[in-house]
């Protein structure tokens, strides 16, 4: 059964079909794009469209897009698209081949696989005649170079539909990609696009509201661009909708840096990290009369013994003796040009040609960078895992209480190595956790997932970012904690997402992670930079109805106000902040007290006459 504004979206995919016209569903995230899209192919077969239907799809979302059809249209033949060389190569003969529905209707199959099957397949299974090509998670078309979208193109598809919760993450440039991709005869030139919708002032440096409100106000350049993508997209928020789903607070949580984090921190900053790890690495140079530096040579070998009058009967061993030298000082040489590695108590992980990431791996935790080890060379995993970092004492701390509770949580991190730590961490407190990164099969990933949400399943579940952010459900837990904020900030909202959405029964409550003072801090406010800019080309008040019959008319322009521009800017993108000093006992209890957020969800049940 669709909710209403389900109806409304599958009404406007199928009046994009009709009309011939690609376009961008871009619901946010867990508002159902799965059952709008599946009702649409109903709709196809229904109307006489034979198929076959190309669904193209992260490899975490592809079972759960099998499961949907299973659920809501098992009548429909549908291919999994996925396995080894010679499984695809049997399942190809099967996508032209139709299969009877029932009585006077035979259709060729949905085919669902991954973006990284359909890139390499594209040669055998792109000349195939789609009638439609879903794209799942759209936005990673965004770079018009990369090879996803150069595969997808080749795809004999005249109906192109992409899904996605985040249609601008960084730039226009990204937007024009997607586009392009959609409508390439309309959206042909970067360059025209970029020279007509002109919001350089929006990521300015240091612009303030008013500079930008008095800059729309003069060139209408929103405006511009939003009538110009209201007949391509669809877009609702939760909070537009009659949606029964309990409500999210997110709260910047500061940790502050440990000792060994601050000494590390530092010395990176100036450059004398190995020094403080133990690895000699500074130059000796000799100086010249002039005090300039001696350039190195090659070492100097004494060719005495070469000589012919240094040559007698006996000099086979002299001869010997002579290469054995040469060779040892060789060796020598070599082990002197070597770092002096400093005690075999820890495992060293530096590179210096990304300071930035190195800073970034010495906010989350020091064994990032230098792990301790046994005796036999082993981890060592013991309390000082959770003390050498200030994210980690401040985890530790809120798991106990979470736990106590009965609380499920998702950890998200940009880095698996901080899931390798993490799953140590986890080991150590006697913690059940699940964990899923790009490395994980796909049959391993379903049984995670499965696992996670049975009753009475595991306490945490560690995911990456990128591979654990996109399309998966996990209601089961209500507590999401982002150990480490990505540069795109639309990442870590599909990340929250994954528990806050249709089918969660409890009030959510997200907390970033952020060391302040640090390259943390820096990354959360370059991304509320980009928030700030997806909030006004994509507001959501323009692409709620969406139309495809509507032309372009600058005198028909729906024009922002001063007002609604101030009130949009001002929406602030957290609702609560922790101080940023140490938290105390009493004020991490409030932070995870979610009493009020029940009282207000209750309420506002009641108001609707749907009492919990």
């Amino acid at each position: 059964m669709l909710r209403d504004y389900q109806v409304e979206g599958f009404q406007w995919l199928c009046s994009l079909f009709q009309n011939g016209i690609n376009g961008i569903l871009a619901d946010e995230m867990g508002l159902g794009k799965t059952i709008q899209c599946i009702a649409l192919v109903t709709s196809l077969v229904e109307h006489n469209v034979p198929g076959p239907f190309l669904i193209c799809a992260p490899l975490s979302t592809v079972p759960n897009w099998v499961s949907e059809f299973q659920t809501f249209a098992p009548k429909l033949p549908v291919i999994l698209y996925h396995g080894s060389k010679e499984a695809r190569h049997e399942m190809r003969s099967k996508i032209m081949k139709p299969t009877k529905v029932r009585k006077g209707l035979s259709l060729c199959p949905v085919v669902i696989t991954s973006y990284e099957i359909a890139m390499n397949d594209s040669k055998m299974i792109a000349k195939n005649e789609w009638r439609l090509m879903i794209v799942d998670e759209g936005h990673r078309v965004k770079n018009a170079q990369c090879k996803l979208i150069h595969a997808l193109k080749t795809y004999n598809c005249p109906h192109r539909l992409l899904l996605t919760g985040t249609p601008l993450q960084n730039n226009l440039a990204e937007l024009w990609s997607l586009l392009n991709f959609l409508l390439p005869d309309i959206f042909c030139d970067l360059g025209s696009f970029e020279m007509w919708f002109d919001l350089d002032h929006l990521q300015k440096a240091g612009a303030v509201d008013d500079e930008i409100i008095a800059e729309e106000t003069k060139h209408n350049v929103l405006a511009m661009l939003h009538q110009v993508l209201t007949p391509f997209m669809l877009r609702r928020l939760k909070k537009d909708v009659d949606l029964d789903v309990p409500p999210k607070r997110e709260i910047l949580v500061y940790a502050p840096l440990s000792e060994k984090q601050e000494r590390m921190y530092k010395a990176t900053l100036d450059s004398s990290i190995l020094r403080l790890v133990g690895i000699e690495k500074e130059e000796k140079f000799d100086y010249d009369s002039k005090g300039r530096s001696v350039r190195k040579t090659r070492n100097q070998v004494d060719y005495s013994l070469m000589t012919d009058q240094d040559i007698d009967r006996d000099s086979d061993a002299k001869v010997d003796k002579w290469v054995k030298d040469i060779l040892q000082k060789q060796h020598n040489d070599e082990e002197s040009r070597k770092p002096k590695i400093g005690p075999k108590d820890t495992k060293l992980n530096i590179q210096l040609r990304s300071v930035m990431a190195l800073l970034r791996k010495i906010c989350n935790h020091p064994h990032l960078v230098e792990y301790p080890l046994t005796k036999s060379g082993e981890f060592l995993i013991n309390q000082q895992l959770v003390k050498a970092s200030g994210k980690m004492e401040m985890l530790d701390r809120m798991l106990v209480a979470l736990k106590k509770d009965g609380h499920k949580v998702l950890i998200f991190s940009q880095m698996t190595s901080i899931l390798d730590v993490l799953m140590d961490y986890c080991q150590f407190r006697k913690y059940s956790f699940c964990r899923l990164d790009g490395s994980t099969k796909l049959d391993d990933r379903r049984e995670e997932i499965h696992r996670f949400s049975q009753p009475g399943g595991p306490f945490i579940f560690l995911l990456s970012t990128r591979a654990g952010g996109l399309g998966i459900n996990l209601t089961a837990a209500d507590t999401v904690i982002i150990f480490d904020s990505d540069w795109n900030p639309q990442s870590d909202l599909q990340a929250q997402d994954r528990c806050h959405r249709i089918g969660q029964t409890k009030p959510v409550l997200v907390f970033r992670f952020i060391t302040a003072n640090t390259i943390d801090q820096r990354i959360v406010e370059r991304a509320a930079a980009k928030r700030k800019l997806e909030k006004l080309v994509i507001h959501r008040e323009k692409f709620k109805k969406g139309s495809v019959h509507e032309k372009f008319s600058i005198e028909d322009l729906d024009l922002m106000s001063p007002v609604e521009l101030k009130k949009l800017l001002e929406e602030a993108d957290y609702d609560m902040r922790s101080r940023s000093e140490a938290i105390s006992d009493e004020d991490l209890a409030k932070l995870l007290d979610r009493s009020e957020l029940m009282v207000k969800w209750k309420l506002s049940k009641q108001e609707k006459g749907n009492p919990l």
